[in-house]
């Protein structure tokens, strides 16, 4: 079952910090009495405060003693918080990885349904670093040049010229993302030596809509031993 999410991404986010100097000042105390109170060191309490140090579960609940407010408040707070920091460290990363784009045909594959439709390209790079999975586009490459299907296809033309290994992993991507949602038996040695005649003289066919739903519940019995459109 294909798991759906829906993303908020926020432009800004309160600091805990900032959170914390509200509430000390609201309930007419010092610095120098909550750090007391907290039993930590008025230099601690000053970091927490500045967002030089981060409020742990263990601060939290010595918060919600001390000021009252719950330990969840805090503790979710600073999970957003840092949540929200490195969404916008990975968004600087992504900015510089824009050249990688030339690799491939992005309108191509948002008509496709591969990634979202967007003008915007360090949107176009999150979206398919989120398709391929990775977080860099420099470790995708480095595992591209360990790939034996993608290292033969330097050696393949067609028509149009020589074949873009960027555009193939794309499609073996899509395979193996919608092979994940079809349902499979247990892997059978047996079973997969009695479908091969079956699975060969599909070969033969060049029509997808004839000999795709053959194939499809032809492998659908071999779970991890065959892979429609990747690495079988």
């Amino acid at each position: 079952m294909k798991l759906e999410l829906n993303e908020v991404n926020p432009d800004y986010i309160s600091a805990p910090g900032d959170t914390l100097k509200e509430v000390i000042t609201s309930k007419g105390l010092t610095q120098n009495e909550v750090a007391a109170r907290l039993g930590t060191s008025p230099k601690n309490l000053s970091g927490l405060i500045n967002n030089k140090v981060a409020i742990t579960p263990a601060m939290a609940v010595k918060l919600e003693y001390v000021l009252g407010v719950p330990a969840t408040f805090w503790n979710n707070l600073m999970k957003n918080y840092q949540e929200f920091t490195e969404n916008h460290k990975q968004d600087k990363r992504n900015l510089d990885q824009t050249e990688w784009l030339r690799n491939f045909d992005y309108a191509d594959l948002a008509k496709k349904n591969f990634v979202p439709k967007t003008r915007k390209a360090s949107e176009k790079v999150k979206f398919l670093l989120k398709f391929f999975g990775y977080s860099d586009f420099e470790f995708m490459q480095k595992d591209l040049s360990k790939d034996s299907i993608l290292a033969g296809a330097y050696r393949l033309t067609t028509k149009q010229g020589p074949i873009n290994t960027w555009s193939l992993t794309a499609w073996i991507q899509e395979g193996d993302i919608q092979a994940a949602t079809i349902q499979t038996q247990d892997f059978s040695k047996t079973r997969l030596k009695r479908a091969i005649p079956e699975i060969r003289s599909l070969v033969s066919d060049d029509d997808p809509k004839m000999f795709l739903p053959i194939l499809k519940k032809a492998v659908s019995k071999f779970r991890g031993g065959i892979s429609l459109c990747s690495r079988g």
